[in-house]
């Protein structure tokens, strides 16, 4: 096996933290670095696994910070924007006409409609009043989801 460069094996780490598959990274490599190393030799630099159990403390540590800013950075991923979303959608939408598929572009459409038009914000909206208003009545008043889905149909006719 080829003897890695400390910047490549920090490059490879990261990576890995970020949940890329062994595959991934060693064809990652060979594209920006030019390196032939294989899917196995990559796993090495993985703690979590058991071909990368006797890697450095130094480079555990880093695998742990990179993988703790994996599991909690979100703004690190384009798609968790919604007009990176709607963006990409229009792209697919465009495609799919271009192919003559009306059957996806209908459907990439609706979900771009759905997207912008903040469907999904609105059910969590509703959720949350819900959940507050069940939780500001007394402990002793016990309400189940049926009867507040009831009571609220209740209201929402009686204001027609």
């Amino acid at each position: 096996m080829t003897r890695l460069h400390r910047d490549v094996k920090v490059v490879i780490i990261q990576a890995l933290a970020g949940f890329d598959s062994p595959g991934q990274v060693a064809r990652m490599v060979k594209a920006e670095y030019g390196l032939d190393v294989s899917a196995q030799a990559v796993e090495a630099y993985d703690p979590t696994k058991a071909a990368g159990a006797k890697l450095s403390p130094e480079l555990r540590q880093i695998f742990s910070d990179a993988r703790q800013r994996a599991i909690t950075a979100i703004e690190d991923v384009p798609e968790a924007h919604k007009a990176v979303r709607v963006r990409m959608l229009g792209q697919a939408a465009r495609r799919a006409q271009v192919r003559g598929n009306d059957n996806a572009m209908a459907t990439l459409l609706k979900q771009i409609a759905e997207e912008v038009g903040g469907s999904f914000e609105a059910r969590r909206q509703l959720n949350a009043s819900v959940y507050v208003e069940a939780r500001s009545e007394p402990r002793d008043k016990q309400y189940n989801v049926l009867d507040l889905v009831r009571e609220t149909l209740g209201e929402l006719s009686a204001l027609e």
